[in-house]
């Protein structure tokens, strides 16, 4: 059992999710393993790992990654195992080498590290441009989950074309209208996107309609090499070219995303999804927090690799 008495009051309430402070789910690291069978047939989902934009932003000392994000990776790769299906790691050569040399390529169904083509961009605003290009590389259905976000059950797809983690709203801080971005002369904005539709958070992307895939690619790609200098909060131009492009092309083709979490009520009870998002910052910050945290995932992780092998036992 995890001693929480350790910790001071407000530490205790964000590591259990009795507040809100950037983290949704936390309070799941707390409850029991649903008993849900697997999902038939089976999910495969990837998780995505470009190292060049940690790189650039470190004057390219060796990667690396805090204990509480190695052990939020360790233990998405295995709650989706157990209750989803397989998942692999999308990386490139350096992210393959750390993953191997930390112990954690062993969660992963496959690791594949051919993820270093990056076209130029910059990879300093550009920081989850990852998985777009991995996206490039799959083919539809395909499934990309967040390596800070964890699936508690099996996630109910229901057959849709395009689901994502949840909606966002138009806030001219995270979301200015598109007259703020500096733009090479060469592109402009479509003309038919509905820049009133409201953005979708891909720490979840789900992606089964072809057309979509390629419209979302080939729309997110040119603002991304066509983009000039923007002043930048570290995150506008990233989540233009992520989210907000997503949910436009998406309403052009007249298809709707199904969503998990409700944007305005993120801190409501759950047992589906934990994901540590913004939180990590409190992480990062208190060591004793992280250590608990660390200790609370490492706990379930064991929970999760015994449920595992009996699955494979039964088999």
């Amino acid at each position: 059992m995890i001693d929480l008495d350790q910790l001071g009051s407000g530490a205790r309430n964000f590591l259990t999710g009795r507040i809100y402070c950037g983290a949704v789910g936390m309070g799941n690291l707390f409850e029991p393993l649903k008993k849900s069978a697997r999902s038939d047939p089976p999910v495969a989902a990837y998780h995505v790992l470009l190292t060049e934009p940690w790189r650039r932003l470190h004057g390219n000392a060796p990667f690396s990654m805090p204990l509480h994000e190695q052990w939020t990776a360790r233990l998405s790769a295995l709650a989706w195992r157990r209750y989803n299906g397989p998942i692999h790691l999308f990386t490139d050569r350096q992210g393959k080498a750390y993953f191997r040399e930390k112990g954690l390529d062993s969660v992963y169904d496959s690791v594949r590290d051919d993820l270093w083509d990056t076209y130029g961009l910059d990879q300093r605003k550009f920081w989850a441009s990852g998985k777009l290009l991995a996206l490039q590389k799959l083919t539809v259905p395909c499934l990309i989950i967040d390596m800070d976000l964890i699936v508690w059950d099996r996630l109910p797809l229901d057959g849709a074309a395009l689901a994502a983690a949840h909606i966002e709203h138009l806030n001219e801080k995270f979301y200015p209208d598109v007259d703020y971005f500096l733009m090479s002369p060469r592109y402009q904005f479509p003309k038919k996107w509905d820049y009133g539709t409201k953005p979708l958070n891909t720490s979840i992307l789900y992606l089964a309609d072809e057309r979509l895939k390629d419209e979302y690619l080939c729309q997110a790609f040119d603002f991304m090499r066509y983009e000039r200098d923007t002043p930048d909060n570290g995150s506008n131009c990233m989540i233009f070219a992520e989210q907000r492009i997503l949910a436009m092309c998406a309403a052009k083709l007249g298809i709707r995303a199904k969503t998990f979490l409700d944007y305005d009520n993120l801190q409501a009870p759950q047992r589906l999804i934990t994901h540590t998002w913004s939180g990590k910052r409190l992480l990062t910050r208190f060591k004793d927090v992280e250590n608990v945290f660390a200790a609370c995932c490492q706990e379930k992780c064991g929970q999760l690799e015994a449920e595992i092998w009996n699955m494979a036992g039964r088999k």
